[in-house]
């Protein structure tokens, strides 16, 4: 794969869970936007904020969108100290000069010397329809990726990316949209 002209730019902060629902909150249209929530047991994949939201947010995850990537882990809180919360790391990845993720959240960190290239990657399973959903023979339940109305019989899923990278090493891979594999 051929290296893109453009540079990404990888911005980092430390967010409480208030702040960084009220930043998830905030996010454009749904159409736009695909949240995961990555845990041990299970990778929900999905485009509802309030869906996603509806059981707590998730110690780690992330929200992409054509544009730009926000991606998050907790940093629990000492237990010696009281009163303290949970913060959160947050990184955003982008290609164009990023825009604070909210108002009083300074990035703590940016760097803008990435060379970046697209690729993708292919998820699991194939499209049946009816039931509607994805299988996969190796995985025991059925998988649901978002935009239902874009899944053919058979269809398999892939999801567009950008790899950040340095010295022609992959740094960063940031997630961009969901779309059929054709």
């Amino acid at each position: 794969m051929k290296e893109e002209s453009s540079t990404g730019t990888v911005a980092v902060c430390h967010l409480t869970e208030e702040q960084l629902v009220k930043v998830l909150r905030a996010l454009p249209s749904p159409a736009e936007v695909f949240l995961l929530r990555e845990e041990v047991q299970r990778y929900q994949l999905t485009q509802s904020v309030n869906d996603f939201l509806a059981e707590g947010l998730p110690p780690r995850g992330r929200a992409f969108s054509p544009e730009r990537e926000i991606r998050w882990e907790v940093r629990p809180a000492l237990p010696n100290q009281e009163g303290a919360v949970n913060q959160y790391k947050v990184i955003l990845l982008t290609e164009k000069k990023p825009a604070p993720l909210g108002p009083e959240v300074p990035f703590t960190q940016c760097e803008s010397n990435f060379s970046t290239r697209r690729a993708h990657v292919l998820l699991w399973g194939t499209y049946r329809d009816p039931p509607g959903y994805f299988i996969e023979s190796r995985i025991p339940r059925p998988l649901h990726y978002p935009s239902a109305d874009l899944w053919q019989n058979q269809d398999e899923a892939l999801v567009e990316t950008v790899e950040y990278l340095r010295q022609g090493c992959v740094q960063y891979v940031r997630w961009c949209e969901v779309k059929r594999y054709a």
